[in-house]
């Protein structure tokens, strides 16, 4: 994983051996998801050969951090979140995202619903954005925070981007709120 000068990540790829990942380099969704040599992947996403490392550098600016593979959901029981309010808009996001994968999938009709679920999980969650500070929060917390305002901001950028789709009657309130919680999600 890729970090930029703040800790924060900006950009992951599978780690096959130290020469070989599998990465998608780009924000469009057309930017094919390819395997690549760990050097394309530096060059893309300039970092020190010293600070390619779990260990923070004592002069690096941006950082390369590899992590054991695990699922959200194997981490997340032997590391059980405290808020209830984020396992929730967990559940419903991962929710959606399986409603959307059958449309990306196999180019079925977005339900309805699911739409409807998706505005009312970024209502929630910029209103959660507004009332907490990310900082204050545990870190399974925080992996929740992130994993659902990432989803949030993908899937308004994927729908924004997409030449092959016609955007959904939810695409302007989904817009609205990702605006409005612009910088909390790298977007």
């Amino acid at each position: 994983m890729a970090l930029n000068h703040h800790g924060e990540p900006n950009h992951a790829y599978i780690y096959i051996s130290e020469n070989l990942a599998y990465s998608k380099n780009g924000d469009s969704p057309k930017a094919p998801i390819a395997l690549q040599t760990t050097q394309a992947i530096f060059d893309q996403y300039p970092t020190a050969p010293a600070c390619r490392t779990n260990e923070e550098g004592p002069k690096c600016a941006d950082t390369m951090a590899v992590y054991r593979c695990q699922s959200v959901e194997d981490y997340l029981k032997s590391n059980p979140p405290t808020d209830k309010k984020l396992q929730e808009l967990y559940q419903r996001q991962t929710q959606i995202d399986r409603c959307l994968e059958g449309h990306f999938m196999t180019g079925s009709p977005i339900a309805a619903a699911t739409g409807k679920e998706l505005i009312d999980v970024g209502k929630t969650l910029l209103k959660y954005v507004n009332s907490h500070k990310k900082d204050a929060l545990t870190p399974q917390d925080k992996l929740l925070y992130e994993l659902v305002g990432s989803s949030v901001y993908g899937i308004t950028g994927f729908f924004e981007n997409s030449e092959d789709e016609k955007p959904p009657k939810f695409l302007k309130q989904l817009q609205y709120y990702r605006n409005q919680m612009a910088g909390q999600f790298g977007g």
